[in-house]
């Protein structure tokens, strides 16, 4: 039985390099992992830097929290940086509940 499993697996190889030479991928995908997750393009880290932040927890009227998030939001939508940086940590961290979920 386990001489036939290691026969299949290389029959399998054989056909993904076949399919490789003719430009195709190896590996067929299921359209489950394709519909689940939007595939983004290659995305190069090219450095890291470590931020000390303060996560505060406030109590206010909601006159002020209306000031805050006014503030916030027109400073945020001019920093491209920080935006970018919000959306690489929240697509990690689906990929990462994602993962989660197929084991």
């Amino acid at each position: 039985m386990k001489a036939k499993n290691n026969e299949q697996k290389k029959e399998e190889i054989k056909r993904a390099v076949k399919r490789i030479k003719m430009g195709e991928k190896a590996w067929a995908t299921t359209d489950k992992s394709q519909n689940n997750q939007k595939n983004l393009p290659t995305i190069k880290i090219l450095a890291k830097r470590e931020v000390k932040m303060i996560e505060l927890d406030i109590d206010m009227n909601s006159k002020a929290k209306d000031i805050l998030c006014s503030i916030g939001r027109e400073n945020i939508l001019k920093d491209e940086k920080a935006i970018i940086n919000y959306g690489f940590i929240q697509a990690i961290n689906r990929g990462v509940e994602y993962a989660k979920k197929l084991k």
